[in-house]
């Protein structure tokens, strides 16, 4: 069966859209539901500017609503020895190869300087 805008079988009024809010309330997450009511507002303000609905019944509803807040993630205690595992190891061949070259580069400036003396 077909169903069109000015139908008796389809309507489209407050008291239908309240009631199909509350089933997805009940139904789904409130993120899930707050999408589809958000294209089912889009899909009535297409409607009603396609003049295919003389007036949007959204317009009407009031559809806001508690989400619960999502806490963040903790990082587990195995994975933060981890890291910290690898930047101790990173910090001591930086400290290694720091000294190393600073004493390379100490000795080639004073070969430089012995070199440049005897001249």
């Amino acid at each position: 069966m077909e169903y069109t805008i000015n139908s008796p079988e389809c309507e489209i009024s407050k008291a239908v859209i309240s009631g199909y809010i509350q089933e997805l309330l009940q139904k789904y997450t409130p993120l899930s539901a707050k999408r589809k009511i958000a294209s089912i507002r889009a899909f009535l303000n297409y409607l009603e500017f396609e003049e295919l609905l003389d007036a949007n019944p959204m317009k009407k509803i009031k559809t806001k609503f508690q989400e619960p807040k999502r806490l963040p993630r903790t990082i587990p205690l195995n994975f933060i020895e981890q890291i910290l595992v690898v930047a101790h190891k990173e910090q001591e061949m930086a400290t290694t190869q720091h000294g190393m070259l600073g004493h390379s580069s100490i000795q080639t400036t004073q070969i430089y300087t012995q070199v440049t003396s005897e001249k």
